[in-house]
C-alpha cells in the first residue's frame, strides 16, 4: 500500500463517520497574580482497572518552580480522578503553608465546583471537592 491508497482508505473511512465539532478555546498559561502561588493539577484515568494518577506543580508569582508531585490512586471515573487531583493540589499547598493560592486544572466541572458553582459535578464527587 502506498500513500495514495492510504489517503483514499482514510477518506472512505472518515466519510462513513458522523463528525461532531467541538469548540476549543486556547487559554495561554500565565504566572499567578502578585503575592500568590499557582498549583496546576491534572489527572489521568484508566477505565479498565480504575487506576489514576495525578500530577501537580507549584509556581510562584515570578514563575519560579516551588515544587511538584505525582500521586497514584484509584477513582470511579475521569471526573472523580480530576477532583482527587484538585484535592491533592490543595493538600500540597497546605503542607507548604501556602495561603494565597490559585488552582488551575482542565476539568471544567471540578474547577466550577471549586469556584462555588454547586451542581457542576456529580454528588458522588462533590464530597472530594468539599475537602479541598
Amino acid at each position: 500500500m502506498d500513500i495514495i491508497d492510504w489517503k483514499e482508505n482514510r477518506r472512505r473511512l472518515m466519510s462513513n463517520r458522523i463528525l461532531t465539532s467541538l469548540s476549543v478555546t486556547e487559554i495561554p498559561w500565565t504566572v499567578p497574580q502578585f503575592g500568590y502561588y499557582k498549583v496546576n493539577f491534572d489527572a489521568s484515568f484508566y477505565k479498565l482497572n480504575k487506576s489514576m494518577g495525578a500530577g501537580l506543580i507549584i509556581i510562584d508569582d515570578a514563575g519560579g518552580f516551588q515544587g511538584a508531585g505525582s500521586i497514584p490512586s484509584v477513582a470511579e471515573d475521569e471526573e472523580q480522578a480530576d477532583a482527587l487531583a484538585a484535592y491533592e493540589a490543595t493538600k500540597m499547598a497546605r503542607t507548604k503553608a501556602i495561603t494565597n493560592l490559585q488552582l488551575e486544572g482542565d476539568c471544567v466541572g471540578a474547577v466550577n465546583d471549586l469556584n462555588g458553582k454547586q451542581g457542576s459535578i456529580r454528588w458522588t464527587t462533590n464530597s472530594i471537592i468539599r475537602l479541598s
